[in-house]
């Protein structure tokens, strides 16, 4: 029981990671596509 809450855990840890890079990423080209708005 104490190792599928164990890999449990680290399945979520892995699954925030993953997520935080992909918010990063999306991030960067929303104020990629806002300037190039600002710009036309």
């Amino acid at each position: 029981m104490f190792s599928e809450l164990v890999d449990t855990c680290l399945g979520a840890q892995q699954m925030v990671d993953i997520l935080t890079t992909k918010n990063l990423s999306l991030e960067d080209q929303a104020r990629e596509l806002q300037d190039t708005v600002d710009n036309l």
